[in-house]
């Protein structure tokens, strides 16, 4: 059962200092998500799959450091088959050697945790995230 509203968002927030945590808890205080993602990315990648996830209804956070590129998306409304294709989009973008979550939260709270390993280089396309509207 998730207890809290953005439970992916509020676990990542809490590893970093309270300056960032706060910022980020205003810039999220009113979005409603029935699904949350996190993912790394390679580095020179981060403001494109930003803006793709922007560009599908997400409400984004992305942190780069030296080498990657942390990205963090809430949003709602989205069915089943759209789910299926995000997740898919998340395998193609997720750096080499990190780990993706998808967080699906149902109406009566319940939640579900996908994870997603990515060993080898992911080719990306574009029109992949077209098919998730």
């Amino acid at each position: 059962m998730c207890t809290a509203s953005l439970p992916l968002l509020h676990y990542y927030l809490a590893l970093l200092p309270r300056s960032v945590r706060q910022r980020q808890e205003s810039r999220f205080r009113h979005v409603r998500a029935d699904l949350e993602f996190v993912t790394w990315v390679p580095r020179h990648d981060a403001g494109r799959c930003a803006r793709e996830a922007i560009r599908l209804g997400f409400t984004v956070w992305a942190s780069v450091d030296q080498a990657s590129a942390f990205l963090y998306g809430a949003g709602a409304g989205m069915r089943a088959a759209s789910r299926r294709a995000l997740i898919s989009w998340l395998e193609q973008i997720t750096a080499p050697g990190h780990r993706g979550q998808v967080l699906l939260i149902d109406p009566s709270g319940s939640c579900k945790l996908i994870k997603i390993t990515v060993s080898e280089p992911q080719e990306f396309y574009s029109q992949n995230s077209e098919r998730l509207h």
